[in-house]
């Protein structure tokens, strides 16, 4: 029986999400939603677009269920020093996964600065806990900025519903990351 890990530990410098915030959080999926349907591939494009279409009647909903996971035991959502991204890592059997990487102005760059300074920190934690970190990416490009942000992270087969499954072994490219242990 595979045990859970624990959920990351907080990162100096990024504050997590209250409650107030996930309103907010809970729009900037929205606004990720309609840039999805307007990039990247076709099938991206048109599941991106039903999760926008489908986002108004039930954001209800949504944001009861969005205060719920913001506050489950075994997700630590980061949310960076500016307050315009957000990104979880949520504890499973598994690993840890990536969730909710969301911006108040996608394709902006703000998730890229946000996964500067929270992936190198979490790298560390995952490795010194052997815990492997696993993602789907929302489309190829972002697989691929994925893997340049994680050393290790590698491409492990088509999304269910769109982009790219991503995982990293603990440990795994630790040649190629800068250390100074002996």
């Amino acid at each position: 029986m595979t045990t859970q890990p624990p959920r990351p530990q907080l990162i100096d410098g990024l504050t997590e999400p209250r409650l107030s915030d996930v309103p907010r959080l809970l729009w900037w999926g929205q606004r990720g939603y309609w840039h999805g349907a307007t990039h990247g591939p076709v099938k991206g494009r048109v599941v991106s677009a039903f999760y926008a279409v489908m986002w108004w009647p039930t954001w209800p909903a949504l944001l009861v269920g969005q205060m719920i996971v913001v506050k489950r035991s075994a997700a630590r959502y980061y949310l960076s020093p500016d307050r315009d991204a957000v990104l979880a890592i949520v504890a499973t059997r598994d690993g840890w996964r990536v969730e909710d990487h969301l911006s108040a102005r996608p394709g902006k760059k703000r998730g890229k600065a946000l996964r500067a300074l929270v992936l190198p920190a979490l790298r560390a934690q995952a490795d010194a806990a052997g815990v492997a970190i696993y993602a789907t990416a929302a489309s190829d490009k972002l697989a691929k900025d994925y893997a340049d942000d994680l050393p290790g992270l590698v491409d492990v087969g088509p999304g269910r519903l769109r982009g790219r499954r991503l995982r990293r072994e603990p440990g795994a490219a630790s040649a190629d990351c800068s250390s100074t242990d002996p």
